[in-house]
C-alpha cells in the first residue's frame, strides 16, 4: 500500500479549511430515535448528556475512545495535547468533516472494494473506480434522490 494511499483535507462550506462542520468523530455514534417512546428518549439524552455533557466528560470520552474530543476549544487540554494516539489526531481535528449517513446499499460494494485492494492486490484506484461504477447504478435502480455533496468539491488546485 506505500506510496497508493494518501488523504486529504475534505471540503467546508466556505470553500476555505476553516471552519469545517461536524467537530466530531462518527465512532461516538450517540443518537436517540424519535419513533422510540418519549419516556426512552428522555433517557436516551440523560445519558448522551452524562457521557460528553461537560469538558471534564469530553475529555474522559475523548482518552477512551482515543479520539479527539467534539469541543474544538479542549484541543488544547494537556490531557488531549500529551503523548497519546490524540495528539496527531487533534492537529487534522479542524480540518475533518463527519460524512454522515452513507448508503446501505454501499456496504457490500465498499466491503469488496477494501478486499480487492488488501486481500489481492488491487490498485486502489482501480477498486474504487469499479465500486463507484457499482454503486451509481445501485442508486439509479432504487429510484431514490440522493445528494452527494462530495462529488461536488474540486481541490483548489484542480
Amino acid at each position: 500500500m506505500a506510496g497508493k494511499w494518501a488523504t486529504a483535507v475534505e471540503p467546508t462550506f466556505t470553500g476555505k479549511p476553516l471552519p469545517s462542520w461536524g467537530l466530531q468523530v462518527p465512532e461516538e455514534g450517540f443518537c436517540v430515535f424519535n419513533k422510540f417512546p418519549v419516556e426512552v428518549q428522555k433517557l436516551a439524552f440523560d445519558y448522551i448528556k452524562f457521557m460528553i455533557g461537560s469538558d471534564e466528560r469530553r475529555i474522559r470520552w475523548a482518552l477512551v475512545m482515543q479520539g479527539p474530543p467534539d469541543a474544538k476549544h479542549l484541543l488544547t487540554h494537556p490531557d488531549i495535547t500529551g503523548n497519546n494516539v490524540i495528539a496527531t489526531q487533534a492537529e487534522t481535528l479542524p480540518y475533518r468533516v463527519n460524512y454522515g449517513e452513507r448508503p446501505l446499499e454501499a456496504e457490500k460494494l465498499w466491503r469488496a472494494m477494501f478486499d480487492k485492494v488488501i486481500l489481492e492486490g488491487e490498485e486502489p484506484k482501480v477498486a474504487l473506480a469499479e465500486a463507484t461504477q457499482q454503486m451509481n447504478a445501485a442508486f439509479k435502480e432504487s429510484g431514490k434522490k440522493r445528494y452527494i455533496v462530495e462529488r461536488n468539491y474540486r481541490p483548489p488546485s484542480a
